[in-house]
């Protein structure tokens, strides 16, 4: 990734926070220096050429995350743990492999159990990273489900961490309004009556509505 392209991606990740309060003024530079035992740059230069797509997607998940964050009156702390959780949600999709990653027809049994790996191996990197635990418990909790039927661990409720439970709705949201190459964009209002459906079952009802706030 050239270092413009890194500029970029911090660059707007620092918009994200400074544009939900001001709450985050140099928030970015101080999370480098006093978050991370290691910088989670060179991830991000891997899964930007492993995947495009992915990196862009997580950077809108980090996005969305800070702005459910703010509705729900997440203090500074957790905030930033929030966006960089965002962020390196999906960094376990650099072990999984490219013809899974793009393919355009539906995964078999093999593939999408391959594919649900990508939480615990993205777990796994950020712990070798001695990353903080709030941002390793997004990257392993973050397909889980409300109602206890998501992957890997079929956690239910309050037995998930709330900023996974963040994560999902702004995970689920950003999948659904962009497009694949197995599947066409949703518009944002067909996005936005699913969530709404599947409020109580799949996702936290609190972080839905707090995701519905932060658009208006």
């Amino acid at each position: 990734m050239r270092e413009e392209s890194v500029a970029r991606i911090l660059g707007e990740l620092r918009e994200n926070f400074e544009s939900h309060g001001g709450m985050m003024k140099e928030t970015m530079g101080r999370s480098m220096k006093g978050m991370f035992a290691a910088p989670p740059l060179p991830m991000l230069e891997e899964l930007k050429e492993k995947n495009v797509e992915t990196l862009e997607h997580s950077l809108r998940v980090s996005r969305f995350a800070i702005g459910i964050g703010r509705e729900m009156g997440l203090n500074e702390t957790t905030m930033t743990q929030l966006g960089w959780g965002g962020l390196l949600h999906d960094v376990g999709k650099l072990s999984v492999a490219q013809q899974i990653l793009t393919k355009a027809e539906r995964l078999d049994a093999e593939e999408f159990g391959e594919m649900k790996r990508h939480t615990i191996m993205g777990y796994e990197l950020l712990n070798s990273g001695e990353y903080p635990n709030e941002i390793r418990e997004i990257a392993l909790f973050h397909h889980e489900r409300f109602d206890g039927n998501g992957y890997l661990y079929q956690l239910k409720g309050a037995e998930i961490p709330l900023l996974a439970r963040i994560c999902a709705v702004a995970d689920a949201y950003d999948a659904m309004t962009s497009a694949r190459c197995y599947k066409e964009e949703r518009t944002e209002q067909d996005a936005l009556a699913e969530l709404k459906r599947c409020s109580g079952g799949q996702f936290d009802p609190e972080v839905v509505s707090a995701f519905l706030k932060s658009l208006q």
